[in-house]
């Protein structure tokens, strides 16, 4: 391993990437060589994949989240930095590469709490997010120095700590000629707006409410299967156009910028209460209409709040849902307009997007740049985002 002095005086440094989404479908992780830092970073991917949570797990972690107290949430924090320590050894195993090649792994962690609207507590105004995977485990299983809990540093100085793609996005995709969105289709889904010539400082950037996780929710919950695959339930089954009028009225869509979601508002406690509301909806037409609504929901957030500014002439779609063919079927529609990419067509799997970016902040971590962007997650001011953990 090279000492933490050294790596931080590096021109060019071997980063792992690990990301593991709100839907919790499987930990991504991937090797990034990164020359350079700030806004001049070039990156190059050198191998992406996904593994597998241990069986009961995802499940554990989810009720967890939900329902458990201190000891609960205390020990998943230690177990899951042990879990994904054992994911980067596999991962360098596989690739024949040695630990102490790889100068930095950067760990989004797992999100258990996100709570970015703020309340009164002691005098205090809080918002708070919490992830757990503590990197001081990684980076002692590991013997790599690892760099985590992003999100902290923007909320310590008034931000929402989210959405963070926005710096990566701009990084990669911004554009002298053209106005692009960028989609990510997570559990969530988010844009970020970058418009011809524009300044990082000057980006737009929002969760657009749902992505995949209420989707997810009914076909694991009813169906046994962990997902639509290509969409072909929700392509042979009928919109219940009663619920969509509902879902398309949520308060979350009228909310003005910045702003951001997460499972506490559209996950299991949201589609259980929907469940209860609407008995007589088959599970096919609920996958139909929550499909509908997430395509719904990200146009009428184009329109509502990117539109009238500055129309698109491209948009880049990543993220699980861009492996929905028919939900992207559904966005050609509505995006008539606008030619539809993937992230991969510039070079960024659309499944790898996010580990990518935890690698990318992890490089800036330990060049000392701040990565937030205050416009996006309505921070005060820059700052340095991420704990830098020594093995």
């Amino acid at each position: 391993m090279n000492s933490f002095a050294e790596i931080t005086q590096k021109t060019e440094r071997l980063v792992i990437g690990l990301n593991s989404g709100t839907s919790m479908d499987s930990m991504d992780i991937a090797l990034i060589r990164i020359q350079g830092n700030g806004l001049s970073t070039h990156l190059h991917l050198q191998m992406y994949n996904h593994f597998l949570f241990p069986d009961g797990l995802k499940e554990y972690v989810l009720t967890s989240a939900d329902k458990g107290g201190f000891k609960d949430i205390s020990q998943l924090n230690i177990l899951l930095g042990r879990v994904l320590a054992n994911t980067v050894s596999e991962f360098l195993d596989l690739l024949g590469i040695n630990a102490k090649d790889v100068d930095l792994i950067g760990s989004h962690g797992q999100t258990v709490f996100h709570h970015p609207n703020t309340e009164r507590l002691f005098r205090y105004n809080i918002h708070s997010t919490l992830q757990i995977g503590d990197p001081s485990v990684i980076a002692q299983e590991t013997g790599i120095v690892t760099v985590g809990d992003f999100r902290s540093a923007d909320v310590a100085v008034g931000g929402s700590g989210a959405p963070l793609t926005p710096y990566l996005d701009y990084i990669v995709f911004r554009s002298d000629t053209k106005n692009r969105g960028v989609l990510n289709i997570g559990g969530i889904a988010n844009f970020s707006v970058l418009d011809k010539n524009g300044r990082l400082e000057d980006i737009t950037a929002f969760d657009t409410g749902p992505g995949n996780m209420m989707i997810d929710y009914i076909t694991q919950k009813f169906l046994a299967q962990p997902c639509d695959k290509d969409g072909g339930i929700a392509r042979t089954s009928a919109v219940h156009e009663e619920l969509l009028k509902e879902l398309m009225h949520h308060a979350y869509l009228f909310q003005s910028l910045p702003k951001t979601t997460g499972r506490e508002i559209f996950g299991q406690h949201y589609c259980q209460h929907l469940i209860a509301h609407y008995p007589r909806v088959s599970p096919e037409e609920f996958i139909a209409t929550f499909t509908e609504f997430t395509a719904q929901s990200i146009f009428d957030q184009y329109t509502r709040f990117v539109q009238p500014q500055a129309a698109w002439d491209e948009l880049i779609v990543s993220g699980g849902g861009a492996r929905n063919i028919f939900l992207m079927e559904r966005l050609k529609y509505y995006f008539k307009n606008v030619d539809i990419k993937l992230s991969s067509d510039f070079g960024i799997p659309t499944d790898a997007k996010e580990a990518i970016l935890f690698a990318l902040l992890a490089n800036e971590a330990v060049s000392g740049n701040p990565a937030n962007i205050p416009n996006v997650t309505g921070a005060k001011k820059k700052a340095v985002l991420g704990k830098i953990c020594l093995p």
